[in-house]
């Protein structure tokens, strides 16, 4: 395996690229047997999210309670400063 080959399967594998600049061919080699040795050769998988409709109708609702709360304050004081002038 060509030594960017090896850099780049490192890199997929999570690991950082200021630890891998550093390496020598021997090196490389070493760090991609370590993981493979241990199965952490698989590239980092992307968090996947998954949102109850439920769950994600009653955070939409708790927003717009609370944008509306934010709006009622803001023109309660609005009115409140407008009064005292």
């Amino acid at each position: 395996m060509s030594d960017d080959r090896l850099r780049e399967n490192l890199r997929k594998a999570g690991v950082p690229d200021a630890a891998i600049a550093n390496l020598d061919r021997t090196s490389l080699q070493t760090a991609w047997a370590e993981l493979v040795a241990t199965g952490r050769d698989k590239p980092v998988a992307a968090a996947v999210t998954y949102t109850d409709p439920e769950v994600e109708q009653r955070r939409l609702q708790f927003e717009e309670r609370k944008w509306a709360d934010e709006m009622s304050l803001y023109a309660k004081t609005k009115y409140k400063c407008v009064q005292t002038k």
